[in-house]
């Protein structure tokens, strides 16, 4: 009997245990790549690229009244969903038929497609930078409390101009 990623425990019956299994088996490879090997250069940085995108719909979004705000809110949320997804659902279907093109037996290509599917997942995770980010803002907290505002501010889209030192350190950790 070989072990086979998508059943590796044979004596398991149910569909939805395997699919839970390879589904925690991907997240668990992306969050090790993620605190393993940290981000890529902000200019390919999915996260960095929705910030921009959210940064963008804010501006117009605070011009408007609360109902065309409202509005134009939900369209931008449409519209930022329908494209990431449609990108990662291609890149992702374009990764598995170039595997299954490349004359690999079935269980390589299993775990192939685990990695490629954890490496896509990872670049949506940003554990190690938020996590050093938040450290930076408690750094710059203990230079002063302007510091650790500023440095807030490069981490949170909100006015940090008045915030305590506790409201700073709570805004850092709910970052994460």
């Amino acid at each position: 009997m070989t072990w086979n990623l998508f059943n590796p425990l044979p004596g398991l019956a149910s569909t939805a245990g395997l699919i839970g299994l390879v589904v925690a088996l991907v997240l668990l490879l992306a969050l090790w790549i993620d605190v393993r090997f940290g981000e890529p250069p902000g200019w390919v940085h999915p996260v960095v690229g929705m910030g921009r995108y959210l940064q963008i719909c804010g501006r117009v979004t605070v011009r408007c009244r609360p109902g065309p705000a409202f509005v134009f809110g939900a369209v931008a949320w449409w519209l930022g969903v329908l494209v990431t997804g449609t990108l990662a659902w291609e890149l992702q279907a374009l990764a598995f038929r170039h595997v299954a093109q490349g004359g690999v037996t079935p269980d390589l290509a299993r775990g192939i497609a685990l990695v490629l599917m954890a490496c896509l997942l990872k670049s949506m995770l940003s554990w190690r930078m938020l996590r050093d980010e938040v450290g930076a803002v408690e750094a710059a907290l203990q230079q002063s409390l302007a510091a650790g505002r500023a440095r807030l501010a490069m981490l949170v889209s909100r006015d940090t101009t008045l915030l305590s030192g506790c409201e700073v350190r709570e805004s850092a950790i709910e970052s994460l």
